[in-house]
């Protein structure tokens, strides 16, 4: 492959954090496995690119990343992370008409040009979650969230969700993205004597987790899949001991066992790394099946993927998409897991 120019795959990080370059080393598997299969015949250049993008920083230096990537002649790009992120590259991808696959976490993150790997679900978490404190029978719910769109959105459905399953909503408090948390709010929310707290959104989870951690220890705690960032971040890790989350790794899920012993580890595996791994399979038989080493034929690649075992989520779960489907997990990819001894658990 020396004289052969290789295929030139953009790559956006606007959330920096450790276990990024695991995250690159996952990614890389499923590309290099179709190199030495001889389904892909030409190296792959990941082009890295940091952007400061929300909530500390700007969308316009996404954009501009974004852009800057699209000059480089890519055929597709990775990324970005952060949803309110991706919502503002999704007009530029589809005027540019280069596919954009990122694992955002909402549904409106999808469009003609860019495809959704779900990394959680502001979407189906809500529900999730409503449904396990439902049966506990937990039914006083006091709410901490994010006003960043994520907690907004997220708020939105647990409140359907609540409804549904029969929930009380006895305590409400918006948090800032930027991760304050008014000193009055867990005094406030112990008051409403609720039978079980809920997190939703990413920010401001940390500060919530350590003052609980110090006035209501027992109390019963859930979050959606930002509390599996501890498994990176492990001074996150004390204060969400107990917590229960919405997590994506399952011990059921023979597929992500397997790839594991690619990276070293052994499952449970970390978000980061089984969005490496997905991305990555997934990206490879994207370019595998394009009828054109161009963004038209990528992304006409990604929409012949079908039924591929994902290392996500409970055994079942499958990779793929289609004509205007842009999901691509599909079955149960959502896992509910427990941080006990510093560990995450499935439960």
């Amino acid at each position: 492959m020396a004289d052969v120019e290789p295929i030139l795959i953009g790559m956006v990080d606007d959330i920096s954090a450790p276990g990024t370059r695991t995250y690159e080393r996952c990614l890389r598997v499923g590309l290099d496995q179709a190199i030495a299969s001889g389904r892909l015949d030409r190296p792959v250049e990941l082009i890295y690119e940091e952007a400061r993008g929300l909530p500390s920083g700007t969308t316009h230096d996404v954009v501009r990343t974004f852009g800057g990537l699209l000059e480089r002649g890519v055929v597709a790009i990775l990324g970005p992370t952060v949803t309110d992120n991706v919502l503002a590259i999704v007009d530029v991808a589809d005027r540019a008409k280069v596919p954009c696959l990122q694992w955002a976490g909402s549904e409106e993150t999808r469009s003609e040009w860019v495809f959704n790997y779900q990394a959680g679900s502001l979407e189906d978490e809500p529900a999730l979650l409503a449904e396990y404190a439902a049966s506990q029978g937990l039914r006083r719910v006091a709410v901490v969230h994010d006003t960043a769109a994520t907690g907004l959105r997220m708020m939105s459905f647990f409140d359907r969700a609540t409804a549904r399953f029969g929930l009380q909503v006895v305590f409400r408090r918006g948090a800032s993205a930027l991760g304050s948390l008014p000193p009055s709010t867990v005094p406030d929310l112990l008051a409403t004597r609720p039978d079980v707290v809920v997190h939703l959104g990413m920010w401001s989870l940390v500060p919530l987790a350590a003052r609980l951690q110090q006035a209501a220890p027992a109390l019963p705690k859930l979050s959606n899949i930002a509390a599996s960032v501890a498994q990176v971040r492990t001074e996150w890790l004390p204060p969400l001991e107990g917590w229960i989350f919405t997590g994506m790794s399952s011990e059921s899920n023979p597929t992500g066992a397997n790839l594991a012993a690619h990276i070293g580890r052994k499952p449970p595996l970390g978000t980061r790394e089984l969005v490496g791994l997905d991305v990555g399979r997934l990206l490879a038989e994207a370019l595998v099946n394009a009828p054109l080493l161009a963004p038209s034929g990528v992304r006409a690649g990604l929409e012949l993927i079908k039924v591929m075992p994902a290392a996500a989520g409970h055994n079942g779960t499958v990779l793929g998409f289609g004509h205007w489907d842009r999901a691509a997990l599909k079955g149960r990819y959502l896992v509910l897991q427990r941080y006990r001894g510093g560990r995450a658990e499935q439960l």
